[in-house]
């Protein structure tokens, strides 16, 4: 499994598209599994008789949700699933595309903006792991988790990210204070 990384710079924003590459055989297991879970749940339901039908709604709606709605989820993430990433210098704002749905922009303000790499695995010498945002508390500057990347991708492409989004603090700074870099030669 290798996810990709789509990013480019506006200089205000920072925008990332992550994709993720499910291996094969993975999708075809969880398809086997839904199907089979299905089967189960229509059998279930087929030999509930006409007068126990009220008092099984509400358990058999509950059970439709756990057994089928979220591994169907967790199927079309792994098929089309895509994580946007928008970074500036006051909010970070995410959205998560599971190919036939997307869910609301969220957007989250922080006050002093800190990044992390949690570690998931080691693949081919590669560190694959997530992408963590914290932000330092005005009161005590204790960090706090305000959002982690829920696509794994290797430390080289986090250390690029976590470049591009310093360069946009750097790039406020030398704007909002008229610096100029200067350099000798």
């Amino acid at each position: 499994m290798r996810n990709t990384v789509n990013k480019h710079n506006d200089g205000i924003n920072f925008y990332a598209t992550f994709n993720v590459k499910a291996n094969t055989f993975g999708k075809v297991v969880l398809s086997i599994m839904i199907l089979i879970l299905m089967t189960v749940f229509i059998f279930v339901v087929s030999t509930i008789t006409k007068n126990d039908i009220i008092e099984m709604l509400f358990p058999m709606i509950l059970i439709f949700v756990l057994i089928v709605v979220f591994p169907i989820r967790y199927l079309l993430w792994n098929l089309f699933g895509k994580e946007t990433l928008i970074v500036n210098t006051k909010t970070i704002s995410f959205r998560y595309d599971y190919g036939i749905l997307k869910t609301n922009l969220k957007i989250i303000y922080f006050d002093r903006l800190g990044t992390g790499f949690q570690i998931i695995r080691e693949e081919k010498n590669l560190e694959i792991g997530k992408l963590i945002f914290y932000n330092y508390r005005i009161n005590d500057n204790l960090p706090e988790v305000i959002h982690q990347t829920s696509v794994l991708l290797d430390n080289i492409d986090i250390n690029e990210i976590d470049m591009e989004i310093s360069n946009l603090f750097v790039n406020e700074f030398n704007e909002r204070d008229s610096f100029i870099p200067y350099s000798e030669n």
